[in-house]
């Protein structure tokens, strides 16, 4: 949540709010957000950009929390990978 709070410093108002309200309903975020699908980079960048186009501020807040959730899962797969290499180091001792 630390690094939400960061960005949501660094935005717009109206972005801001939209935001807030997404801390607000973070089980409907959870809900809807899959941690191991979502866009790649590109089309993260694209349909923000829509979003903001198109002033609809809870996509671009629920397209901030995809991004989130699948860094954060990839960060927790990467330390399960590397905890897993260290265990099988340790027993092949």
């Amino acid at each position: 949540m630390e690094q939400l709070q960061r960005l949501l410093e660094k935005l717009p108002q109206l972005e801001q709010q939209a935001l807030v309200w997404l801390m607000s309903n973070i089980d409907v975020a959870e809900a809807l957000c899959d941690p191991n699908g979502g866009y790649t980079e590109d089309e993260f960048q694209q349909q923000k950009q829509r979003a903001r186009n198109e002033q609809d501020y809870v996509l671009f807040a629920l397209l901030l929390y995809q991004e989130y959730v699948q860094e954060r899962e990839t960060y927790k797969a990467k330390s399960q990978d590397a905890e897993a290499e260290h265990q099988e180091g340790n027993t092949a001792k």
